[in-house]
């Protein structure tokens, strides 16, 4: 059974005018995880202007509550464009801007996988390739965000840091049981998800996402190697398919 949906996403405004079919279908318990980044189209090539983000943000909470859609501050990446100083006013903007829309912002620091490094390199001294947690004026930033989101009347926590953002940010689970529980006023089967990386919090959840399917682009992404690809691919999809990544070619246009 499906005791809710958790989408995570970038850009939800296509998808808005379908959610009277989505709850027609009888799937009403649902949330969002919104990534709501002030990067320049040089690392997000693929995304609606900002403040048309910041709309469909505003949209969604209206239509299903603030705490049914999380603002993702994700990743913090530094470099010679993104200083401390740049998040710390970036943050604050979009913090006024998401007041009484967002009652939760989770944030992590870049990632350092291969892929990324690799799909970063090119923009080396733009974006720096060190460890973030590593940076001395990391303290700094992060007792500023954290007042800052306390301003604005959101909780913030850290996605799978180990304890690296404390003691202005402490981990918690992006996707929890609990709080489901509260929004939903019913119970969920609250267990840890044991396949996920050892930092993860989450409770158990099943993924139904493909990794190389999104054709936004995100430099820093390492989910999808040739964005391109991906968005041939989206064009392509056959909408019966119970997978992403399936296109009417391999389908013959309906389920296999």
């Amino acid at each position: 059974d499906v005791e809710a949906i958790v989408f995570w996403t970038k850009d939800p405004g296509p998808f808005l005018p379908l959610l009277d079919r989505l709850e027609g279908l009888g799937y009403d318990r649902y949330v969002f995880l919104y990534t709501l980044n002030p990067y320049p189209p040089f690392l997000e090539p693929g995304l609606p202007p900002l403040e048309e983000r910041i709309g469909a943000f505003h949209a969604l909470a209206d239509r299903i509550g603030p705490a049914r859609v999380t603002w993702r501050y994700d990743p913090i990446l530094f470099g010679k464009d993104f200083p401390p100083a740049w998040h710390l006013e970036r943050f604050a903007f979009l913090a006024r801007a998401l007041e009484g829309a967002a009652d939760r912002v989770i944030v992590s620091l870049l990632d350092l996988y291969r892929k990324t490094l690799r799909r970063l390199a090119p923009l080396a001294g733009r974006v720096s390739l060190e460890d973030p947690a590593a940076r001395e004026d990391l303290g700094g930033l992060l007792e500023g965000l954290a007042r800052e989101a306390q301003r604005r009347g959101m909780a913030i926590q850290a996605c799978a840091e180990e304890g690296r953002l404390l003691p202005w940010i402490p981990d918690g689970p992006c996707i929890e049981a609990a709080r489901l529980e509260r929004i939903f006023q019913r119970p969920m089967a609250g267990r840890r998800h044991k396949g996920q990386r050892k930092a993860c919090l989450c409770d158990y959840s099943l993924d139904i996402g493909v990794n190389g399917t999104c054709g936004h682009g995100c430099v820093y992404c390492y989910a999808t190697a040739d964005p391109e690809k991906a968005r041939r691919l989206a064009l392509a999809q056959d909408p019966d398919a119970p997978v992403l990544g399936r296109t009417l070619d391999e389908t013959g246009g309906g389920l296999r």
